[in-house]
């Protein structure tokens, strides 16, 4: 499949010299300007209308330069990040070698030419994103993004804005492939490109839209069919566009006729694969604060079969309900440890109470208990429908709300009912503990 700048390529050839000479001229300020993006994704990634981008993969594919080009030639005011100082630094030695003109002062870290502006910040400390609240910029770069926090990041994107109605405001994460649990959100955040479970995957450089929901400890991504606004959650949000372009060390004519191929054939594994792929798959592992092993939830998973609760009892059916919007109803059966097929509708299907306790009543069997997650006051209407309409008392579940519990094997307490329930949920898929949970 032709990149963009190929196609661009197709037509400008296909020109009268009078035609091209006009093009040139017209394109005269934007070929001299001090930075160029090299032919393929680098130039893809330029010219990208998306407001939330990733790009890279391959070590070496021209990541760094893509957002110094950027913040140089298409933004007024511009913050680019990276993990740490010493990386932060050798952003700014780069610009250095870029530019000719402003001045780049390293005790602020910013560089300025006329109205223009290029700071340069890391993330590495805690509530480092904090001391940039309330400042605005039209760009933000995040170097090696997959080393970040993605709280920090969603954080830092809502001060990305211009009292300029001219200037173009954006955001691009450039990054290799996670290592070791660090960046698995950017698999989450790029689904249709990165995830192969993705029941609809995305081309290099489509946009797609999609909004952030929840909190810093839970951040996800509903996807939605476009820039309109949508409801969710009882809120009107309006959706971004996001797409990932791919880049390789072969794009980079820099680098590709060097011996850094070499250099990263040198490097241990899993690293070696990830970096010289770019596969953001290739190296993923279990984060050390992980909570549930993913090893554990594999084999939970190879417990399970279609018909494995069929002859059992139905124990509890619980309820994550959305009323109206673009999230999901969704109901979850329990047959002793057996966790049966979601019930998942669409929030437009269950805009009220009676349309969720509906469906309660048409996949709940045995009189198995009901639990509705209440938090946030969503399942209040359902639980009253149940209880005056069919006499059903359900168990209401509030995550927020304090536990006086504490952990099996440490006697540690929990922050609140959510920590707890994910605790609890460990226990069970603990394989030498006393349960085989199927899922």
């Amino acid at each position: 499949m032709p990149t963009e700048f190929e196609k661009l390529v197709e037509i400008v050839d296909a020109m009268s010299d009078g035609r091209r000479a006009r093009l040139e001229s017209l394109l005269e300020d934007k070929l001299n300007r001090p930075w160029k993006p090299q032919p393929g994704p680098q130039t893809d990634a330029y010219y990208s209308q998306a407001d939330l981008l990733l790009y890279g993969g391959q070590a070496g594919g021209g990541k760094s330069d893509l957002l110094i080009g950027l913040a140089i030639n298409e933004h007024e005011v511009s913050v680019i990040f990276r993990q740490t100082h010493t990386d932060a630094r050798s952003l700014e030695d780069r610009l250095e070698k870029v530019v000719e003109f402003g001045k780049l002062n390293h005790s602020d870290h910013v560089w300025k030419y006329g109205d223009q502006r290029i700071e340069f910040g890391y993330l590495e400390k805690p509530g480092a994103e904090k001391k940039h609240q309330g400042r605005a910029k039209d760009f933000l770069g995040l170097d090696e993004g997959a080393q970040m926090q993605a709280h920090k990041i969603i954080f830092l994107m809502g001060w990305v804005r211009s009292t300029n109605p001219e200037q173009r405001c954006r955001t691009i994460i450039a990054s290799n492939p996670p290592m070791a649990g660090d960046g698995d959100f950017l698999v989450e955040w790029f689904a249709p490109w990165l995830d192969p479970t993705y029941p609809d995957p995305a081309e290099p450089g489509e946009l797609r839209w999609a909004v952030f929901v929840g909190d810093e400890h839970e951040i996800r991504s509903i996807w939605v069919d476009g820039p309109d606004p949508v409801e969710i959650e009882g809120q009107r949000r309006e959706p971004e566009s996001r797409t990932f372009i791919p880049s390789t060390l072969d794009d980079n004519r820099y680098l590709r006729d060097t011996d850094y191929s070499k250099k990263l054939d040198s490097l241990p594994e899993p690293m070696r694969s990830a970096l010289k792929s770019g596969n953001f798959m290739a190296s993923r592992k279990d984060h050390q604060w992980q909570v549930i092993p993913s090893d554990w939830i594999r084999l939970a998973q190879e417990r399970w079969r279609e018909d494995g609760g069929r002859h059992i009892p139905m124990w509890c059916l619980a309820a994550d309900i959305a009323q109206g919007g673009n999230d999901k109803t969704t109901l979850a059966p329990l047959h002793d440890q057996w966790f049966g097929n979601l019930g998942v509708h669409k929030g437009i299907e269950t805009k009220n109470g009676p349309d969720v306790a509906a469906l309660i009543l048409a996949m709940r069997r045995n009189g198995a208990d009901v639990a509705i997650d209440c938090t946030g006051g969503w399942g209040g209407s359902t639980r009253d429908h149940l209880r005056t309409h069919n006499q059903i008392y359900s168990r209401e579940i509030l995550f927020s709300a304090k536990s006086d519990r504490q952990a099996i094997d440490t006697q540690l307490g929990f922050r609140n009912y959510r920590a707890e329930m994910y605790w609890r949920f460990r226990e069970a898929l603990n394989p030498g503990g006393e349960y085989r949970v199927a899922l």
